[in-house]
C-alpha cells in the first residue's frame, strides 16, 4: 500500500491507495462531464429538430435540410422518432436507399406500423416487391383493423399482376366492419368494390 523513498533528510513515504482513489475520483469526474455534455447535446439538438421540422419545407430547402439534419443525426442517431422524420423526408426527395438504412434502425428500436408503412414505401420505390410486400404485411399485422395498410398492400398485388391475392384481400376490406367512418375509407371501400366488380 506504500513506496518509501529514502533522501538526505531521511524518509518520504507515499500512500499508493491514496493515490488510486484520487486517479479514479478525476476519472469519474471526467466521465460524468462527459456524460452530461453529450446528455445535454441530445436535448439541444431534439429542439432544434423539432424547431427545423416545423419550419422546414424540405423540396424547397433541399441543400439546408440535407446540412441540418446530417448534423442533427450527429446527436439523435438512436432517436426512432428523428430517424423515422428524416427517412420520409428522403423518401419524398427519393434518397430511398438512406430512408431504408434509417427506417430498419428506427424499427431495431421501436417498431411501429407507419415505420413499416414507410418502409415498404421506399422498398417498393426501389422495385424490391418482396421486401416491399413483407413490411406492409408487418404494418397490416401491428393494428389489422386500420385500413390504409390493407390498402396499400393490395395496390401492390394489383400492380404486379398478384390477381388472386389482390381480390382476396380486396373482399376482405370491402366486408371489414368500419367503427369509425371516414371519407377516406370510403373512397378505399369504393374503388375495390369496382375493381371486385370488373
Amino acid at each position: 500500500d506504500s513506496i518509501e523513498i529514502k533522501n538526505n533528510n531521511g524518509c518520504v513515504e507515499f500512500n499508493l491507495s491514496s493515490l488510486y482513489r484520487r486517479i479514479i475520483s478525476i476519472l469519474l469526474i471526467f466521465m460524468s462531464t462527459i456524460v452530461l455534455f453529450y446528455q445535454v447535446a441530445i436535448i439541444v439538438y431534439s429542439i432544434r429538430w423539432h424547431i427545423f421540422k416545423k419550419n422546414m419545407i424540405v423540396v424547397y430547402n433541399e441543400v439546408s435540410f440535407f446540412s441540418s439534419y446530417k448534423e442533427l443525426e450527429l446527436f439523435l442517431s438512436n432517436d426512432p422518432g428523428f430517424l423515422t422524420d428524416y427517412a420520409k423526408n428522403l423518401i419524398e426527395l427519393t434518397h430511398f436507399e438512406h430512408a431504408i438504412h434509417l427506417l430498419n434502425k428506427a424499427i431495431k428500436i421501436q417498431p411501429t406500423q407507419d415505420r413499416f408503412l414507410y418502409l415498404a414505401i421506399a422498398y417498393e420505390a426501389e422495385r424490391n416487391y418482396q421486401l416491399a410486400e413483407k413490411n406492409y404485411q408487418n404494418a397490416v399485422n401491428i393494428i389489422p383493423k386500420r385500413f390504409l395498410p390493407k390498402y396499400l398492400l393490395y395496390d401492390l398485388y394489383k400492380k404486379n399482376n398478384k390477381t388472386e391475392k389482390a381480390i382476396t384481400l380486396a373482399k376482405e376490406i370491402v366486408n371489414y366492419p368500419v367503427k369509425i367512418p371516414s371519407k377516406e375509407i370510403e373512397l378505399i371501400k369504393t374503388e375495390l368494390r369496382n375493381y371486385l366488380n370488373q
